[in-house]
């Protein structure tokens, strides 16, 4: 077996890091935010998946987006971001 380098060694840390800080923020939101993070995913999800099949998105995928959007921004106090 191959001995990993320091720079592998580095990055799997770095890694564990991660994922270990992530799943911290994650168990810190209430339940409604997970839940409203992960409908908001589903909807992007969806929206992207409808822009690349058929080039086309419906109305009601905008609303959703819309809805989902604004509940994300009162939920986490989000301002607008222009970079």
């Amino acid at each position: 077996m191959v001995e990993k380098s320091e720079w592998e060694k580095n990055h799997e840390k770095k890694q564990k890091k991660q994922i270990t800080d992530r799943n911290k923020g994650i168990n810190s939101m209430t339940e409604k935010q997970r839940e409203l993070v992960q409908k908001t995913y589903t909807i992007m999800s969806d929206v992207l998946t409808n822009i690349y099949d058929m080039d086309d998105i419906y109305l009601s995928d905008i609303r959703e987006m819309n809805s989902v959007m604004w509940k994300l921004k009162h939920e986490f106090n989000l301002e607008s971001y222009n970079g």
